[in-house]
């Protein structure tokens, strides 16, 4: 097989994995983040979050309070791309799929932990697994992508496959963000710049 061949099977090959995400009838991307305000976003709980140049910010509030922020709409199939940053010791995570008060899917960013750290995908108990924190920028800016296609989830952080998970106990629900309880996580920010979401 020649190089041109060869280019365009992976190509070809590219094409057939991002066709298993997304539909064939694709929909225009939706920004849910204004990088301006909170518009279309709800608080549960009582977390602090703000926006500061063009920048969600949460974090527990004076008195050390946990909280969620979800969008007041809620998805079924998507691609989810998400740029956030975490300033640690924390917890954190993105939901979806999470219905009106039931728990849903978080794909969890974290440290530590001897089950997964920052990709794993979790729902009262680990679904999958992340050891490999080199996917992971610890210091700095992250892309994640979240893929929701009926039964199946996969996710990729910055570049790389960290999971891939068949799982049908939730097909809808808001997206949204986690600041964890603890004292040990009183100063930290989950931070994201980013949240774009692809129906399919």
């Amino acid at each position: 097989m020649n190089r041109k061949h060869t280019l365009f099977l992976c190509i070809g090959l590219g094409m057939l994995l991002c066709c298993q995400c997304r539909s064939v009838d694709l929909k225009p991307q939706i920004d849910l983040f204004n990088g301006r305000d909170l518009s279309g976003w709800r608080q549960t709980g009582h977390a602090r979050w703000v926006v500061e140049d063009g920048v969600l910010i949460g974090s527990q509030d004076a008195q050390g309070r946990p909280g969620d922020l979800l969008t007041d709409k809620e998805w079924d199939d998507f691609r989810l791309l998400v740029v956030f940053k975490m300033v640690f010791p924390g917890n954190s995570g993105i939901w979806f799929r999470k219905p009106e008060g039931e728990l849903g899917y978080q794909m969890d960013i974290l440290e530590g932990h001897p089950d997964s750290m920052t990709g794993g995908i979790w729902s009262g108990t680990f679904l999958s697994s992340n050891k490999d924190q080199s996917t992971f920028n610890r210091d700095g800016w992250n892309e994640v992508e979240i893929c929701a296609n009926d039964n199946r989830i996969r996710v990729t952080l910055n570049g790389t496959a960290v999971a891939d998970v068949t799982d049908d106990r939730y097909s809808h629900g808001a997206i949204g963000f986690q600041v964890h309880a603890g004292d040990e996580f009183r100063n930290m920010k989950i931070m994201v710049k980013e949240v774009t979401i692809m129906p399919l």
